[in-house]
Protein backbone atom coordinates (compact mmCIF):
# COMPACT_ATOMS: atom_id res chain seq x y z
CA UNK A 1 0.00 0.00 0.00
CA UNK A 2 2.57 2.37 -1.09
CA UNK A 3 1.20 6.03 -2.67
CA UNK A 4 3.27 8.44 -3.44
CA UNK A 5 2.50 12.19 -4.53
CA UNK A 6 1.59 14.25 -7.73
CA UNK A 7 3.50 17.11 -7.89
CA UNK A 8 1.65 18.63 -10.25
CA UNK A 9 -1.40 21.05 -9.36
CA UNK A 10 -4.91 19.76 -10.47
CA UNK A 11 -8.02 21.71 -9.68
CA UNK A 12 -11.37 19.99 -9.77
CA UNK A 13 -14.31 22.58 -10.90
CA UNK A 14 -17.06 22.56 -9.42
CA UNK A 15 -21.10 24.59 -10.53
CA UNK A 16 -20.94 27.57 -9.03
CA UNK A 17 -17.40 27.63 -7.53
CA UNK A 18 -14.27 28.84 -9.48
CA UNK A 19 -12.08 26.26 -8.54
CA UNK A 20 -11.45 24.03 -5.35
CA UNK A 21 -8.35 22.18 -5.15
CA UNK A 22 -8.50 18.70 -3.54
CA UNK A 23 -5.73 16.96 -1.93
CA UNK A 24 -2.24 16.07 -4.00
CA UNK A 25 -1.92 12.92 -2.88
CA UNK A 26 -2.46 10.03 -5.43
CA UNK A 27 -3.77 6.85 -4.21
CA UNK A 28 -1.74 4.06 -6.12
CA UNK A 29 -4.66 1.53 -5.94
CA UNK A 30 -7.19 3.92 -7.49
CA UNK A 31 -5.31 5.56 -9.78
CA UNK A 32 -6.15 9.14 -8.66
CA UNK A 33 -5.72 11.82 -6.37
CA UNK A 34 -7.37 11.98 -3.15
CA UNK A 35 -11.01 13.37 -3.14
CA UNK A 36 -10.96 15.41 0.11
CA UNK A 37 -10.38 19.09 0.48
CA UNK A 38 -6.61 20.46 2.50
CA UNK A 39 -7.42 23.47 4.59
CA UNK A 40 -6.81 26.62 3.31
CA UNK A 41 -3.33 27.33 2.13
CA UNK A 42 -2.37 23.57 2.74
CA UNK A 43 -1.44 20.55 -0.63
CA UNK A 44 -2.89 17.69 1.48
CA UNK A 45 -5.86 17.35 3.51
CA UNK A 46 -5.17 16.26 7.46
CA UNK A 47 -5.60 12.21 6.51
CA UNK A 48 -2.72 12.53 4.17
CA UNK A 49 -0.72 15.71 5.34
CA UNK A 50 0.71 13.24 8.24
CA UNK A 51 1.91 10.78 5.79
CA UNK A 52 3.54 13.16 3.52
CA UNK A 53 5.39 15.32 7.50
CA UNK A 54 3.34 18.54 6.89
CA UNK A 55 3.90 19.77 10.54
CA UNK A 56 0.22 20.64 11.55
CA UNK A 57 -1.11 22.64 14.84
CA UNK A 58 -2.51 19.58 16.02
CA UNK A 59 -1.33 15.85 16.53
CA UNK A 60 -3.15 12.94 14.79
CA UNK A 61 -2.67 9.52 15.36
CA UNK A 62 -3.32 5.98 14.35
CA UNK A 63 -6.84 4.72 14.88
CA UNK A 64 -6.29 2.32 17.57
CA UNK A 65 -9.11 0.15 16.46
CA UNK A 66 -7.72 0.13 12.58
CA UNK A 67 -4.79 1.45 11.74
CA UNK A 68 -5.71 2.23 8.07
CA UNK A 69 -7.13 5.52 9.16
CA UNK A 70 -5.83 8.49 11.64
CA UNK A 71 -7.10 10.71 14.00
CA UNK A 72 -6.68 13.69 16.37
CA UNK A 73 -5.05 12.58 19.40
CA UNK A 74 -7.32 15.18 21.25
CA UNK A 75 -10.32 13.73 19.70
CA UNK A 76 -9.69 10.37 20.34
CA UNK A 77 -12.64 9.06 22.52
CA UNK A 78 -14.88 10.79 20.42
CA UNK A 79 -13.23 9.07 17.72
CA UNK A 80 -13.44 5.77 19.13
CA UNK A 81 -17.31 6.18 19.72
CA UNK A 82 -18.44 7.14 16.22
CA UNK A 83 -15.08 5.22 14.20
CA UNK A 84 -16.72 2.39 11.72
CA UNK A 85 -15.03 -0.75 13.16
CA UNK A 86 -16.90 0.28 16.67
CA UNK A 87 -20.62 0.20 14.78
CA UNK A 88 -19.44 -3.30 13.28
CA UNK A 89 -18.09 -4.70 16.95
CA UNK A 90 -21.47 -3.51 18.36
CA UNK A 91 -23.66 -5.17 16.27
CA UNK A 92 -22.06 -8.80 15.95
CA UNK A 93 -22.10 -8.81 19.59
CA UNK A 94 -25.76 -8.24 19.77
CA UNK A 95 -26.18 -11.05 17.57
CA UNK A 96 -27.74 -14.12 19.08
CA UNK A 97 -24.73 -16.29 18.22
CA UNK A 98 -22.13 -14.06 18.82
CA UNK A 99 -20.03 -15.63 22.36
CA UNK A 100 -17.22 -13.04 23.39
CA UNK A 101 -13.99 -14.70 23.60
CA UNK A 102 -14.98 -18.22 22.55
CA UNK A 103 -12.01 -19.05 20.54
CA UNK A 104 -9.32 -17.29 22.82
CA UNK A 105 -8.27 -20.16 24.44
CA UNK A 106 -6.47 -20.46 27.94
CA UNK A 107 -2.96 -20.42 29.16
CA UNK A 108 -3.33 -24.31 30.33
CA UNK A 109 -1.35 -27.11 28.28
CA UNK A 110 -3.82 -29.87 26.83
CA UNK A 111 -2.36 -32.37 29.38
CA UNK A 112 -4.22 -30.82 32.01
CA UNK A 113 -7.51 -31.18 30.62
CA UNK A 114 -9.89 -34.26 31.46
CA UNK A 115 -9.01 -36.79 29.35
CA UNK A 116 -12.28 -37.47 27.19
CA UNK A 117 -12.00 -33.90 26.74
CA UNK A 118 -8.27 -34.51 24.46
CA UNK A 119 -7.62 -34.85 21.32
CA UNK A 120 -4.86 -37.13 20.05
CA UNK A 121 -4.34 -36.75 16.25
CA UNK A 122 -1.38 -39.66 14.53
CA UNK A 123 0.16 -38.87 11.36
Amino acid sequence: MEDTKVCSKQETKVPGDESITQCKFYLKKKSRLCRFKPKPGQQYCPEHACIMGVPTARKRIPCPLNPKHNCYEDELEKHKRKCNVTKIQEKVAKEVFYVKGVNKGTDECQDCMPVEAQVHLKF
